[in-house]
């Protein structure tokens, strides 16, 4: 199994109240081995910031583009 890549999808829409957990608990996991893709369906509130905080931080975190 450590050959294995894991693919995490991600859709969110105005998450920010728990997009933070749930980013930290992804984060959190044993298993090091995975790409976490979040595509967000148009949110007004600040879930696109943290996902790209997070993303800064963590290269396995990708924001998709909106296109």
């Amino acid at each position: 199994m450590h050959d294995q890549h894991v693919y995490i999808l991600l859709g969110t829409f105005n998450g920010s109240r728990h997009i933070g957990q749930q980013l930290e608990s992804i984060l959190a996991q044993t298993f090091r081995n995975w790409t976490l893709l979040v595509r967000d369906d148009g949110s007004h509130d600040d879930t696109i910031d943290i996902v790209r905080r997070a993303s800064g931080l963590d290269p396995r975190v990708e924001l998709l583009p909106d296109d």
